[in-house]
């Protein structure tokens, strides 16, 4: 049976063929290997995501106790320059009267 090529040119084709096939069996497995980080990194992210949303309402409700007690805080200060106000205006009343 002749086909009309070379041993060498029948080579060279095996070659190629072969060296396509190689190449498309390299790319399969790097876009497998690239899946598999991919599905990894979503999973830590996830994870991420999910510490951080916990993080987030134990914040908030730390945060929602900080501004409790600053607000009593604030309001003792308050009470106690208005009491000031008050010694300080009537001191200067008793002066002013003198």
């Amino acid at each position: 049976m002749d086909i009309g090529l070379t041993y060498g040119e029948i080579l060279a084709t095996l070659g190629v063929l072969g060296t396509m096939a190689t190449g498309y069996v390299n790319i399969r497995v790097s876009i497998s290997n690239m899946k598999v980080r991919m599905s990894e990194s979503e999973e830590k992210i996830r994870a991420m995501v999910d510490a951080f949303e916990k993080h987030k309402e134990d914040n908030k409700d730390e945060f929602q106790a900080l501004v409790a007690d600053n607000k009593a805080d604030h309001q003792l200060i308050t009470q106690k320059i208005d009491d000031n106000h008050k010694t300080v205006m009537s001191v200067l009343m008793e002066l002013v009267k003198k």
